[in-house]
């Protein structure tokens, strides 16, 4: 027996140096009696042993050697699972990354391997525990339980049909197929579908058929593993399967997640026309019918509607998946908007490593449909690695960041005067700031009017929207989350009849409206509007007697609506214009106006060309409306509308002969309203809308009424590709020297980089509103001690058309913050020469680029923490933690706030975007994302609610106290250092 270490101070130095080294050298040998003294030794110094390398490695060989000893081997993996989980995060963080860099999880999986030769004990599931805590931290967890053999011996396990797999282990399995690479190995296995078949149908628990039924699920996402389990009869069993499940679906204990498993595989077959006809020739849509009115049945029971609606939607959409495919109703056809690239010179290393200048041509985009998108892939991506060149190489495209000090005249001059008149002053030009003593009162709607005649789109306008002369301060109450729980069912009804009915006295579908038809002006060129108004009003009440159905309209500021068609009386299928020079597609943004309907009528709305495969939508989100009607009666605002609510993907492919490549399917998004007023005009939206005129006019409005305590600049940072001004806002404290300003933090907020995340120009509104307006203790201490420098609408081109994601050039303008190019990004050049010269006199204490989220509830943030970076030279040896304060405040201050859904990692592929450029270039420690959801919360006071605008702006004000109180708590910080 090994003597002990931690003995009252009755031995030598030399005695306990000697033991330590006993200790080790059994350890290494896989000697059971020094795993015991391991476990018995005290805390501390079996701390002390793991940290350091020798110790980690000699307990590592130890789990390998006596993998075949249960009482070693579950003691071993319980003190070592204890020594991760064990202290604060940055130590448990610390140890986690040890462990990576000692390739522990390679020993783990050695031992595994070995155990799984034995009987299945308790000691296997704690190695796998230990496992599992692991491969979290360890990127290549993948590749190594691949090459490493432990995913062969788990599926050999499995097709050996020896003892049952525990449910650790089956979800280690999962875990192990999740990767593209490893399921299709797994699919090689011939005999391991059918083993898990028999396995998910023997199952007596639940929880068991459920995880056999997971790895088939995952594996089965491999096309030709498909094509395999299918000519094994796989379709036939899985229906079966569902058909026998369908009468316990009643129970409070149903097998609901083993449902909604054999549901998703029965879609995954549904993706080919084989697939599809087995799965029906099975019996899908009788067994799928057994199950919803089982699950009916447990609703009525149980009360219980939210546990049974997700598999009540996934039936359902199995059905609707079932029908035949029919063709995209535009496929083919050339987009109505589209707008010519300028040429820019680049240099490109040629084929043999030297270098040579090329000059690239952006041709106008001809086509915005999806039959050429590789075509435009391949150009527009050659495109970007020509501006991703030109950024780094051409150093006459690098800002000259004396240019830029004219936008921080207040560290020159001090904050002593104040700019009313908002004189521009962009690159290329210099204005000092003036002062209008006597501010002329401004009326809104007539700011409004005045801004939408100087902004140039690539789509002639016909119109102010009405919603925009109201102003943005209209805020109604909250709105609870709405679930519908028949929606898809009602879906599936209709999908199934539409074929029946086909050839008989069904109705025939009609254009009734075509942006195709109303577009003017194919040149490509930003295109000056004509003296624009709102004529809504007196609209109001009138129905047009030669027309038998609605009259849409989406030709006005960042509205979003290419063609309608009328399939029924009151049932419409709405398709979304593609963006100007588009490589990928993104279609999610509406925003359009219907008119000449009834009162009191149901009409249908069915969006028929989405591409993502989720939407909070089936999450209790409604779109929002707002009636001309309603504002005429005194009640204007945005509400939240619609029942009936449902996503689902659809039968429209772009070619019908190749149905069955995802590439070419689309979703649907379908809802039900009615208008109270006959005659109504009304405005329908994705989200609140907020326009670029919306974001001048209120800043002239604001700074006309601010008061002379604020200091408030704003500036034109340069143009868009449309030559549309980049506003920037500066606001700190009136009245204080140069030096004093010098003196103060500065705080970057920047939004709108995203046309379609209008909640983020909701949220800066409220910053803004915020300074420029209110005197209260926090706002007033804010200005004093903070220099505030806001970048309102960084894609206002994006936001004028009506897009989603993408600038003119086709562009996600948050991928290319690393190496903006001055030509094709110009919004994103100045943007980022702002950053860089504010880093010039003193690092700004804090970043935030403003977006929305579309598959998330509650507003959360994004940071950077090195140690979760997929560079491992970004791993520091001490990190700061700093990049978690921002969340930890805003968890207090705003109770919108979630800082559980907070996420810090650092992806290869969000290198380009704001946060992680800035980090890794400027060293912005608190640069971050913010996302906003765009449905509501799940948490907090004000969850089962939806957001609004009043909760939107309040994020905005939460930002400002944040922000304040950062610099406070750094300030301390820094007082305590001093003092030391």
């Amino acid at each position: 027996m090994y003597r002990s270490l931690s003995e009252d101070g009755s031995r030598s130095g030399e005695d306990a140096g000697r033991s330590l080294d006993e200790l080790l050298h059994g350890l290494e040998a896989g000697e059971a009696a020094a795993a015991e003294q391991l476990a018995v030794l005290d805390r501390r110094e079996r701390e002390s042993l793991l940290e350091s390398a020798a110790g980690l490695h000699a307990t590592m060989r130890a789990v390998e050697a006596l993998a075949g000893d249960d009482a070693a081997t579950g003691s071993l993996a319980a003190l070592l699972l204890g020594y991760l989980q064990d202290g604060k995060t940055s130590v448990r963080t610390r140890r986690a990354r040890r462990f990576v860099q000692a390739d522990v999880l390679s020993s783990l999986q050695r031992a595994l391997i070995a155990r799984l030769s034995t009987a299945i004990s308790p000691a296997t599931d704690a190695l796998v525990d230990l496992f599992v805590v692991v491969a979290n931290k360890d990127p290549k967890t993948q590749f190594k339980v691949r090459v490493g053999g432990l995913l062969q011996a788990l599926c050999q396990m499995i097709i050996d049909n020896r003892s049952p797999l525990s449910e650790r282990l089956l979800r280690l399995l999962a875990r192990s197929v999740r990767s593209p690479r490893n399921a299709q190995l797994a699919g090689r296995k011939r005999d391991l579908s059918k083993a898990l078949m028999q396995r998910s149908a023997d199952s007596r628990h639940s929880s068991a058929m459920a995880r056999h039924l997971e790895v088939l699920y995952l594996i089965a996402k491999n096309k030709k593993t498909r094509g395999l389990m299918l000519s094994n009869g796989a379709a036939g069993r899985l229906v079966g399967m569902l058909d026998r499940l369908a009468p316990t679906l009643e129970d409070a204990d149903s097998p609901a997640e083993a449902t909604l498993l054999i549901v998703g595989l029965l879609k995954l077959f549904a993706n080919s026309r084989r697939g599809k006809e087995e799965v029906l020739s099975a019996g899908m849509v009788s067994a799928c019918e057994k199950c919803l009115d089982a699950l009916e049945t447990a609703v009525d029971k149980r009360g219980d509607k939210t546990a049974a609606t997700q598999l009540q939607d996934a039936l359902c959409s199995l059905c609707v998946r079932c029908v035949p495919a029919e063709k995209f109703p535009l496929a083919g056809q050339s987009s109505p908007l589209s707008f010519t690239l300028p040429r820019t010179r680049t240099r490109t290393l040629s084929s043999k490593g030297g270098e040579k200048r090329a000059t690239t041509s952006y041709a106008r985009a001809e086509d915005g449909g999806r039959s050429s998108g590789k075509r435009r892939e391949r150009r527009l991506g050659h495109g970007r690695r020509c501006a991703r060149a030109e950024g780094r190489r051409n150093t006459s495209d690098m800002p000259q960041l004396s240019k830029y000090a004219k936008f921080f005249a207040e560290l020159e001059h001090g904050a002593i005067s104040k700019d009313r008149t908002a004189k521009k002053k962009s690159i290329g030009g210099s204005a000092a700031p003036t002062v209008s003593t006597q501010p002329q009162p401004i009326q809104y709607a007539q700011a409004i009017l005045n801004q939408t005649q100087s902004t140039r789109s690539i789509q002639r306008w016909v119109k102010v929207a009405y919603p925009e002369l109201v102003g943005p301060d209209r805020e109604l109450p909250l709105q609870p989350l709405v679930f519908s729980t028949n929606a898809m069912r009602l879906v599936a009804s209709k999908a199934s009849k539409k074929g029946l009915e086909k050839g008989k006295d069904a109705f025939k579908s009609r254009i009734v409206y075509s942006l195709d038809a109303c577009a003017e002006g194919r040149d490509g060129g930003a295109q000056e509007n004509g003296r624009l108004g709102n004529e809504d009003k007196m609209r109001l009440g009138k129905l047009d007697a030669r027309c038998d159905h609605l009259l849409f309209e989406s030709r006005f500021e960042s509205g979003n609506l290419r063609a309608a068609i009328q399939t029924d009386k009151t049932h419409y299928e709405l398709i979304l214009q593609p963006e100007a020079n588009q490589a990928r597609d993104h279609f999610q943004w509406f925003y359009f106006e219907i008119s000449n309907c009834d009162a009191n009528v149901e009409y249908t709305f069915e969006i028929v060309n989405c591409l993502k495969t989720s939407s909070m939508f089936v999450h209790g989100m409604q779109p929002v409306a707002f009636s001309v009607g309603e504002a005429a009666a005194g009640r204007p605002g945005w509400v939240r509308v619609g029942h009936s609510i449902c996503y689902y993907r659809n039968q429209y492919v772009i070619d019908a002969d190749v149905a069955g490549h995802r590439k070419d399917r689309f979703f649907s998004l379908r809802f039900t309203f009615a208008l109270r007023h006959k005659g109504d005009v009304c405005y329908l939206a994705y989200h609140f809308p907020y326009t670029y005129s919306m974001l001048r006019a209120s800043l002239e409005c604001w700074t006309a009424r601010s008061s002379s305590s604020i200091y408030v600049r704003r500036d034109e940072i340069g143009q868009s590709l449309a030559g549309n001004p980049l506003p920037l806002v500066t606001i700190t404290g009136a009245g204080s020297s140069a030096e004093e300003v010098a003196g103060r933090d500065t705080v970057v907020f920047s939004a709108r980089v995203h046309p379609g995340e209008t909640n983020a120009s909701w949220i800066m509104q409220g910053i803004l509103e915020y300074l420029l307006t209110c005197d209260d203790a926090i706002a007033r201490e804010a200005r004093e001690r903070l220099v505030f420098k806001c970048i309102p609408m960084l894609n206002p081109d994006g936001v004028l058309a009506g897009n989603h994601r993408c600038s003119l050039a086709g562009h996600d303008l948050n991928r290319v913050w690393d190496s903006p190019s001055r030509s094709l990004h110009p919004e994103i050049f100045h943007a980022k020469a702002i950053v860089q010269a504010a880093c010039e006199t003193r690092r700004p204490l804090l970043f935030i680029d403003l977006h929305g989220h579309s598959r998330r509830s509650n507003c959360f943030l994004y940071g950077n923490n090195p140690d979760q970076s997929w560079r491992a030279a970004d791993v520091v040896s001490s990190p700061t933690f700093e990049f978690v304060d921002t969340a930890e405040i805003m968890e207090v201050v705003a109770p919108a706030f979630s800082a559980r859904n907070c996420r810090w990692s650092i992806a290869r592929s969000k290198e380009g975007s704001a946060r992680v450029a800035l980090w890794r270039q400027l060293g912005l420690q608190r640069a971050y994302t913010m996302e906003c959801t765009y449905a509501g919360f799940e948490s907090g006071p004000y969850k089962g609610y939806q957001i609004g605008i009043s909760e939107l702006k309040e994020i905005g004000r939460n930002l400002v106290h944040t922000a304040l109180t950062l610099s406070k708590r750094d300030e301390d910080t820094r007082s305590r250092v001093i003092d030391r």
